[in-house]
């Protein structure tokens, strides 16, 4: 039976995917196409588990009418086994299949990251002269960040002593960055585990930022646009 069970996945996997690739000839369909190499990984990933046994255990041991159900056990028992056999043998290998499988880097991905990190620079750098003016920030201090932005840098180490206007410029250039980030998702410019990846760097950036020393003037700042 757990032959049987991988030997219909694989057959799946080598069978099925053809057959829709036979039928749809679309460009997003041709897009998505990958190597019979590449598919094995996918068909090798079916190790059974918690969802296999607890759909055998649902099977009633009385019927409606008081009749047992014969051969419950074995259907119980064949089923474990199944989940030990896959679980023992394709698990353990799979790093070895995918591997092999030689996977390309998805160079889609790494562009996308690359447009969202130069968009965001780009917007904040835009931003930068009228929100440095609003918050009174020195210009040295503005052409000093205008520089980290363009270098993509992380603000220098030992900032504890920087003016508060400076920290709150940096929380609302981070908004900017944000705002752009979500118009390029909104647009498909970007998918989600790009907007996931690059959110996590903001939220980091966010959070270095907030456990600043506040001052007493930034305490009393309740409708500050610059608060996340």
């Amino acid at each position: 039976m757990s032959v049987a069970v991988i030997g219909t996945r694989l057959l799946w996997f080598y069978s099925v995917p053809y057959l829709v690739r036979f039928l749809d000839r679309r460009p997003q369909q041709r897009d998505r196409r990958i190597t019979a190499p590449q598919r094995l990984p996918l068909a090798w990933a079916g190790m059974r588990g918690a969802i296999s046994l607890a759909a055998a255990l649902t099977v009633p041991a009385v019927t409606a009418e008081g009749h047992v159900v014969e051969q419950r056990d074995a259907v119980v028992f064949i089923t474990a086994v199944v989940i030990v056999v896959t679980l023992t043998f394709l698990g353990p290998t799979l790093p070895t299949v995918v591997r092999r499988a030689r996977f390309p880097e998805d160079e889609v991905e790494t562009a996308e990251l690359t447009l969202a990190r130069c968009h965001m620079s780009s917007a904040a750098l835009r931003a930068l002269p009228e929100l440095a003016q609003r918050f009174g920030v020195p210009e040295a201090a503005t052409l000093r960040m205008a520089q980290d932005i363009e270098d993509r840098r992380a603000p220098a180490p030992g900032s504890t002593r920087r003016r508060e206007s400076v920290r709150r410029l940096e929380l609302a250039l981070l908004q900017v960055k944000r705002d752009t980030l979500r118009d390029l998702r909104d647009a498909g410019r970007i998918d989600d585990i790009v907007l996931r990846a690059v959110q996590e760097v903001l939220d980091m950036e966010e959070v270095r930022l907030g456990t600043k020393a506040h001052h007493p003037a930034a305490e009393s700042s309740q409708d500050d646009p610059a608060r996340s």
